[in-house]
């Protein structure tokens, strides 16, 4: 597919309609696509699919640093969907 075929095609799509509607430089939002994409999904229709990973080994050390990030970054929400 070249850039044209693609251009075409994106541009055809809903998640696109609806942002330019909202101005030229909206972005597209992941809820917009995943409404879409969810729902072609629904309808047996082709949709993207995630690319397999090769790599099947996380090295621990950046796992474990990667997660206390992610603890620190959410401790306030998490805390408050506890109570």
């Amino acid at each position: 597919m070249n850039g044209a075929q693609l251009r075409a095609l994106t541009h055809s799509e809903e998640p696109w309609i609806e942002a330019w509607s909202l101005g030229r430089n909206t972005e597209i939002s992941p809820a917009a696509m995943l409404r879409y994409y969810s729902k072609k999904a629904s309808c047996d229709r082709e949709v993207p699919e995630r690319p397999i990973l090769e790599e099947r080994h996380v090295d621990d050390d950046l796992f474990t640093a990667v997660a206390q990030e992610q603890m620190i970054r959410w401790q306030d929400t998490l805390e408050l969907l506890a109570r």
